[in-house]
């Protein structure tokens, strides 16, 4: 569906959803001497990047994601440790689903 609108979206949204959903990899052709990852957006038209380039981006995307994860699990545990009532609920939770877990193994 993007690709069709591709020619009237800002090109700064066009690399940003190419960046954040992936790329395919293209095959190489005598133009392309390098492995490279792109998006088609029409005929003849892609967003490239050199492969190496790609991953790299795609591994700081992916520690971004890992600190933003830390950082809520920190908040969450801040705010568990200030109030033991909580705590104590969000254990049992825990240990009930982790009952069921054992019993849905266990019948299937």
């Amino acid at each position: 569906m993007l690709k069709k609108w591709a020619k009237v979206l800002p090109y700064c949204f066009i690399m940003w959803f190419t960046k954040k959903f992936g790329a395919d990899m293209l095959k190489n052709t005598d133009f392309m001497k390098d492995n490279l990852r792109g998006w088609r957006i029409d005929e003849g038209e892609w967003v490239v990047w050199n492969e190496d380039n790609y991953n790299r981006m795609s591994e700081n995307r992916r520690k971004a994601d890992k600190e933003k994860l830390s950082k809520k699990m920190e908040k969450i545990n801040k705010m568990m440790d200030n109030d033991y009532s909580l705590k104590s609920e969000v254990r049992k939770e825990i240990e009930e689903e982790i009952e069921q877990e054992k019993e849905e193994r266990m019948y299937d």
